[in-house]
């Protein structure tokens, strides 16, 4: 076994064995450019496929192999529990309608026609979007393998439909006013209350403990999120450093979290010994347990159908907390930082068309201050 630099960013990988029945020294090469580091990785990979008995002969390997091969030794290890259910939809999808093919032959036509049959099943072009980019992770992991030469679906031929985005759904400051008032749970209004003046995903809610909540300080930090997977539930720490954050809190937050503890208190009285003196989680179930977020989100989609705002989503809260904050004149950076966004820029392009009208309410502010109308 070796690893032989070519160039400045190309190297060769070898491995050798004996065949087992006829005796014979069997050697297979692969080429890499990029790092030592990716050698080194694509070695490690080739001697645990050999010792798995996968045949290695680049041309022998289908595309269905491939995606079981990246499901199982790259998408396993590296990306969040939800995120690899839905590859592994996306991947069997593409099995069933490019399994057969083998990689050496894998062409730009094949991945086009196979967007083409995602569409003519009647899915959305954001669906068909994200079938793409699954299909492609995985061959361009074929191309760090040394398995394909290049991607066929980075072609310019192939690029996925274009995607029409929707026009997110918010609410404006008076619509969550009714909105709160036409919740008759308190539990659950202190919930819809708290998502609209923070800004937390449902899952960062959900993970929320008081440990983490300064009610002195009137701040809280976000360390955690809570995802449901087959029944169960798992904890996730921040993908980000933007997403480990820290939001200052509004007196009628710090009210709204006081009452959540009495609240707390009274129901661990009334349990008669069943509930977890121990839990330490803002939001929780009868219990004191910690709560699944699906069920959350589904129970107030069915509240809401009722309450005059059908098809409104818990995400939509977040939503309208940074379409509120901005339409009021928050600074969008700050709004950012509250919602844990990669960067300011990401926030204005999709709160377009509330930072639209604040600078509309700006000119004409301006305008007021110089007498001018």
């Amino acid at each position: 076994m070796s690893i032989e630099q070519r160039g400045p960013k190309a190297w060769r990988v070898e491995i050798e064995w004996k065949d087992p029945v006829t005796g014979e020294r069997q050697r297979v090469r692969r080429h890499v450019n990029g790092t030592k580091r990716q050698a080194e990785a694509l070695e490690s990979q080739l001697k645990a496929d050999r010792s798995r008995g996968i045949d290695l002969s680049p041309e022998h390997v289908t595309v269905s192999e491939l995606m079981d091969r990246w499901m199982k030794d790259y998408a396993a290890r590296q990306v969040a529990p939800r995120t690899y259910t839905m590859y592994g939809i996306r991947a069997d999808r593409a099995k069933r309608a490019l399994g057969h093919v083998k990689l050496s032959e894998l062409r730009p036509a094949h991945v086009k026609g196979y967007q083409t049959d995602l569409l003519a099943d009647g899915l959305s072009s954001q669906t068909v979007l994200h079938h793409h980019r699954t299909l492609s992770q995985a061959l361009t992991w074929a191309v760090d393998m040394g398995l394909l030469h290049h991607n066929p679906a980075t072609n310019r031929a192939v690029r996925p439909p274009k995607v029409e985005h929707k026009p997110l759904r918010t609410l404006d400051a008076a619509e969550a006013r009714h909105l709160l008032s036409a919740l008759t749970d308190g539990n659950q209004r202190r919930m819809v209350q708290f998502a609209l003046e923070t800004g937390m995903r449902i899952g960062e809610q959900c993970g929320l403990k008081w440990s983490d909540v300064d009610l002195d300080a009137s701040r809280l930090t976000v360390q955690r999120s809570i995802r449901a997977r087959g029944g169960g539930i798992t904890i996730r720490q921040p993908k980000t450093a933007r997403g480990r954050r820290a939001i200052a809190l509004s007196p009628s937050t710090i009210s709204l979290l006081r009452d959540q503890k009495r609240a707390q208190t009274e129901a661990r009285l009334q349990s008669y010994g069943a509930y977890d003196v121990d839990s330490d989680w803002v939001w929780t179930d009868a219990l004191g347990g910690v709560l699944n977020q699906d069920r959350v989100s589904l129970r107030f989609s069915r509240t809401v159908r009722v309450t005059g705002f059908p098809g409104l989503r818990w995400h939509d809260l977040r939503h309208s907390h940074a379409s509120i904050s901005i339409a009021a004149g928050l600074n969008v950076k700050l709004v950012s930082e509250r919602l844990g966004h990669s960067t300011p820029a990401f926030t204005l392009a999709t709160y377009v068309h509330t930072t639209d009208e604040a600078h509309a309410a700006a000119a004409a502010q301006f305008e007021r201050a110089l007498a001018l109308g």
